[in-house]
């Protein structure tokens, strides 16, 4: 009788988001819903835009419903590696609580938070976590903020000086690398890749089967960056690490001549071209992260039969091409602290 593989069990994966911009869509009547769920209770949401730019224009949003408790945090005392998390009662998460211990803000109050405080072009940096999911068979991308503060500096696209913020991290397992050319005939790599997360307890306090999606991220050839490049081209199913990359929400316009509209005085009628580049770019791996063929595809096959998946698995198991330096550019002023305690991904 043949032995069983042995599977590899999927470690949740996160990913998270920085955005530093102006404000817009608030004043939309799409801004703000609300309603009651199956279970009876309430929720609500807000959706809006962040301009990170004249061109870049990246869409968050906050949802919650009420819940039976809310979370209070204490730091570890000196020596100690672990903080105390105690559970509040949902009525009196506001009420004054215990010495040290600090309310873990519920989205739900969140969203209070960003109607009465903010507005359309209030300047702001914005942190929060990625999470992916399937509508119509469509993947979805979904930013939702955690952390939103005003900016003080002075925030001028049009300054030569200007440094954009618009960036991601993301932990992710590749199932595929295809090399693929754009619109204008550049040459780029398409990474599909597994995002692993979490689904939490059952009543009987059992952790969940994680959910498994699948998203694309892109990688561009550059002149800078051909060694990275040739690096992720090699990538195979299972390698396992995290990534650091823009977020692209660009809208390019260019201007061209429509030469069939020329007539017999010679005028050429200009129109204008308008192209919309949405997608997460990676631009370095984070090499202390890379775990090369960290799972199979067997691995996989419980959690991907509970959404009905049927994926079709081409596996080079013969491909033992461990050249993994050359991990491009994680951009490291840039860096996201996952680890905040108040951003509990």
């Amino acid at each position: 009788m043949a032995k069983a593989k042995e599977l590899t069990p999927l470690v949740p994966q996160k990913g998270g988001f920085k955005l530093r911009g102006k404000i817009n869509g608030m004043g939309s009547k799409f801004f703000f819903k609300e309603g009651v769920g199956e279970s009876g209770k309430e929720w609500k949401s807000i959706n809006f835009s962040i301009e990170t730019s004249n061109d870049n224009k990246v869409f968050v949003g906050v949802f919650d419903t009420e819940k039976d408790y809310a979370y209070a945090y204490k730091k570890p005392a000196k020596g100690e590696k672990k903080g105390t998390t105690k559970k509040i009662a949902w009525k009196d998460r506001n009420d004054k609580l215990p010495n040290g211990f600090k309310i873990i803000q519920p989205a739900w109050d969140l969203i209070d938070e960003i109607i009465d405080n903010f507005a359309d072009d209030v300047r702001v940096m914005c942190l929060g976590e990625i999470r992916y999911s399937e509508y119509n068979d469509e993947p979805q991308v979904n930013l939702g903020i955690k952390k939103i503060y005003e900016e003080t500096e002075p925030m001028d696209f049009d300054d030569p000086d200007f440094k954009e913020v618009s960036t991601f991290r993301q932990e992710m397992t590749v199932v595929e690398v295809n090399e693929i050319k754009d619109d204008d005939g550049k040459k780029k790599l398409a990474i599909t890749a597994y995002i692993i997360q979490g689904r939490g307890k059952d009543k009987d306090g059992v952790e969940r089967l994680p959910d498994v999606q699948t998203a694309v991220f892109y990688v561009n050839l550059t002149e800078k960056n051909k060694k990275f490049y040739a690096n992720v081209k090699k990538l195979k199913f299972g390698d396992t690490f995290e990534v650091s990359g823009i977020i692209q929400s660009r809208t390019e316009k260019s201007v061209v001549s429509d030469e069939e509209s020329d007539d017999a005085w010679g005028e050429v009628e200009e129109k204008v071209i308008t192209k919309l580049i949405k997608e997460f770019e990676i631009t370095g791996i984070y090499k202390e992260s890379f775990v090369s063929k960290m799972y199979k595809p067997e691995d996989f096959e419980e959690a991907l039969s509970t959404k009905q998946a049927k994926e079709d698995f081409d596996v080079d198991e013969n491909d033992d091409d461990d050249e993994n330096d050359g991990f491009g550019d994680t951009n490291k002023d840039e860096d996201l602290d996952l680890s905040e305690e108040d951003i509990p991904f």
